[in-house]
């Protein structure tokens, strides 16, 4: 059959009807159709294309349309897309519900034309994908109560991933630095208290002993937290430098036993040993491996309230030294076995916190061991059964060349030195502490005074805090090394700056060595002497005195 009139009948001028205005007719409903096929086309298109869910909801009839985009996002087939409420309300959270059904009840009802709320929709997988519902009400009957709803849907679910992974980063900053404060407080206090002791004390007696051992472990400790979170530091922003050669791995592990063996014995815990016969060579940094071996061991320690710990070296798999650290204490929750490698996470956090620690020994491991192209896990049944830490190392094929050893130590003459410290108590405990190694102090207070105790003295050496005010200790440097009659003396930076950075910028400032606060008399006292003996050389055959 074919098409209808339907519109009205136009008639000629002599009352005939028109057969070129009913073809004009047919032509603009033809146009006219074509436009809406077209503009459908557009919007069924756009609709596929978008990443939003888009709805429309018929309130009264109760009739759901989601545009195709629900089912792609949420992984189910397409058939499977509600197409009603009471088929759309399973696929929320249950803790999500109430909110979503308040707001949708609350712009039914007129009280709002819009609403925004964020809700969780379970997918395929069985996951919950977060999603943000924005809609408005666009029909109202005569009562004012929706009719109809259109809306739209956005995957929120990887901003929703960085805003949770923001709160862990805070809860764990909020648990570092209440570890932090804990950890530093109890050495400062059994520092201050044995000062009050060693003030009261006779100097040779059993107390003033105790106290002088008591302060000598307690900086120590101290100590060491700050290098374990300056080393941390240097890892993760890739600026830690390994100085690695050929190392028997063996020879390590028997010289860290014999460094821990004291910590075991007063806890009273057997510490056993399998190590090969033989040496086995790997191209590593001595120190650093020496620290993993520590930290494990001494975690190890930590854990064990009775028992053993047994430190065991092998090669598993062909090629690769495999270390293992295993003890018998109180095992590790399966729940923190994967963060355990991350710094500042704690096993330990009950109120009394007798295991101490900040929770940076195990991420130290992980780092310096991957540095050295290994890898590291923890393995334990659960609470109770104990632990095991495994490290995976590269062996060379060939035998490492053995470190040189160090030379006997040669006499330290007495040496005229020029202190630069602009800290009252730091500058006079310095200069006391050189006086008692056997060295002639002199002490500045900023760079200006040392520049003229300097041109005055003629000193062996001269020993610069970076940090002055004013001048700086860079500044120090360069003035020093533009003069003439100065630039041989020898110069060491003694910093509480001690990043690559920061030793290199004092070598282009005209620095000898790069000395991190605080260190050891006598580490400070064998490197004085190495210094004035290397960089004496720089002193003219007639120079001045």
């Amino acid at each position: 059959m074919g098409e209808h009139h339907r519109g009205p009948i136009r008639f000629s001028a002599d009352g005939e009807p028109s057969s070129e205005a009913t073809v004009r007719d047919f032509a603009e409903r033809r146009r006219t159709e074509e436009a809406l096929r077209v503009s459908e086309e557009r919007l069924r298109l756009a609709l596929e294309a978008t990443s939003e869910v888009v709805w429309d909801w018929n309130i009264p009839a109760d009739r759901i349309y989601e545009s195709p985009r629900w089912a792609q996002m949420l992984g189910y087939p397409a058939e499977q897309a509600p197409t009603c409420w009471a088929q759309l309300r399973p696929f929320f959270h249950p803790d999500d519900l109430p909110v979503i059904e308040r707001e949708m009840s609350q712009a039914v009802a007129g009280a709002t034309d819009t609403v925004a709320f964020e809700h969780r929709v379970r997918a395929a997988s069985g996951a919950w994908v977060w999603l943000l519902a924005r809609a408005r009400v666009v029909e109202r009957d005569a009562r004012g109560v929706g009719v109809r709803m259109v809306g739209v849907c956005a995957d929120i679910s990887v901003h929703k991933r960085a805003e949770e992974a923001l709160r862990e980063v805070a809860r764990r900053k909020e648990r570092f630095l209440a570890v932090l404060s804990h950890e530093l407080r109890n050495p400062l206090a059994a520092a201050r208290n044995s000062l009050f002791v060693l003030d009261r004390a006779p100097p040779a007696g059993p107390q003033a002993r105790s106290s002088r051992a008591i302060l000598d472990r307690q900086l120590t400790q101290l100590t060491q937290l700050v290098e374990d979170l300056l080393d941390v530091s240097r890892i993760t922003s890739g600026k830690i430098q390994l100085h690695a050669s050929g190392l028997d791995l063996v020879e390590l592990a028997r010289r860290s036993v014999e460094d821990q063996r004291h910590l075991f014995a007063a806890r009273g815990i057997e510490l056993r040993v399998d190590l090969p016969p033989g040496p086995l060579w790997a191209h590593c940094d001595a120190t650093r491996i020496a620290q993993v071996l520590g930290n494990l061991l001494q975690n190890a320690a930590k854990f064990t309230i009775r028992g053993h710990v047994l430190l065991a070296i092998d090669v598993e798999p062909p090629g690769t030294a495999r270390l293992r650290v295993r003890d018998t204490g109180v095992g590790i929750d399966a729940s923190l076995r994967e963060r355990l490698f991350r710094p500042f996470e704690q096993a330990d956090s009950t109120l009394d916190r007798s295991q101490g620690g900040l929770g940076l020994g195990l991420a130290l491991v992980k780092g310096l061991v991957e540095l050295h192209g290994g890898t590291v896990e923890a393995r334990s049944e659960g609470p109770g059964s104990g632990a095991e830490f495994v490290v995976f190392l590269p062996l060379q094929a060939e035998r490492g060349a053995p470190e040189p050893a160090p030379s006997a130590p040669q006499p330290t003459p007495s040496l005229r030195i020029v202190a630069v410290e602009d800290d009252e108590d730091a500058a006079i405990v310095l200069g006391e502490m050189l006086e008692l190694l056997g060295h002639r102090a002199e002490v500045a207070r900023n760079g200006p005074d040392a520049l003229e105790l300097v041109r005055r003295l003629r000193p062996d050496l001269v020993l610069c805090d970076i940090g002055l005010p004013g001048m700086s200790g860079y500044d120090v440097a360069r003035a020093l090394r533009a003069d003439p009659e100065l630039r041989y003396i020898p110069l060491v930076a003694l910093s509480g700056y001690a990043s690559p950075a920061d030793v290199q910028r004092a070598a282009e400032a005209g620095f000898d060595r790069h000395l991190a606060k605080p260190i050891p008399p006598e580490e400070l006292s064998r490197i004085l002497s190495g210094v004035a003996r290397d960089a004496g050389a720089r002193r003219p055959a007639n120079g001045p005195r």
